[in-house]
């Protein structure tokens, strides 16, 4: 299972082969190790979660360990229902150096072929206004915030959870509002990850389903 050395291995001087060939050559080989070796690890535990989800889930995405330039700077997988295998909305899971981190976003990527559009994607946050009182402990951020940012709970915005949404209104358009929750790199080992991101995921659900009411 997941621990605090799974997010070490991100801890290295660059992430582009090209940066690593010319300055750190001596390097390679054991960042090549532990980025496989860690990952191996990543595609387990994505897939020990995805067998516990309900059928209507597909099998998840894992993003590779590296492409044909650099070594990732974190790992990404996400799941999504089957029936909406072409649309943006996800639940993501990224792990970094900093944390494990699930939430519900917008994959940016799929976007120009998604039949969901990205005013539809937010619709959770009508749902997310009615019952945010069940979402008190869950980080809410905007995605141009960055992925290693301290975001604020939607119990610590109370009733500031509109302004917070309206005096951003015009950034909806362009950006898009994430809601998710973390467990620290240090908090890895004593913690059942599976269990705690199986729960997380349940709770999300509701909100992922509201991004396809209306399709149009």
């Amino acid at each position: 299972m997941l621990n605090e050395t799974h997010c070490q291995i991100f801890d290295i001087p660059s992430f582009q082969f090209s940066v690593l060939k010319r300055e750190y050559p001596a390097l390679i080989p054991q960042i090549k190790q532990n980025h496989r070796t860690a990952w191996q690890d990543w595609k387990n535990f994505v897939e020990q979660i995805s067998s516990e989800l309900p059928l209507k889930y597909d099998l998840p995405h894992i993003e590779r360990w590296c492409n044909g330039w650099q070594v990732r700077a974190h790992f990404f997988a996400f799941f999504k229902y089957q029936t909406y295998q072409a649309d943006a909305p996800i639940l993501s899971l990224i792990l970094n150096q900093k944390r494990l981190t699930i939430s519900l976003e917008w994959h940016a990527y799929k976007a120009h072929q998604s039949t969901t559009s990205l005013k539809n994607y937010h619709q959770w946050l009508d749902v997310l206004m009615d019952n945010s009182a069940e979402f008190a402990d869950f980080d809410i951020w905007y995605d141009s915030e960055g992925e290693y940012a301290e975001y604020r709970t939607v119990g610590e915005l109370g009733d500031d959870l509109a302004d917070f949404l309206a005096v951003n209104q015009s950034k909806i358009d362009k950006d898009f509002v994430c809601i998710g929750k973390h467990i620290l790199h240090e908090d890895l080992a004593s913690l059942d990850v599976k269990n705690w991101t199986i729960e997380q995921i349940e709770r999300l659900t509701p909100l992922y389903e509201s991004c396809f009411w209306n399709e149009n």
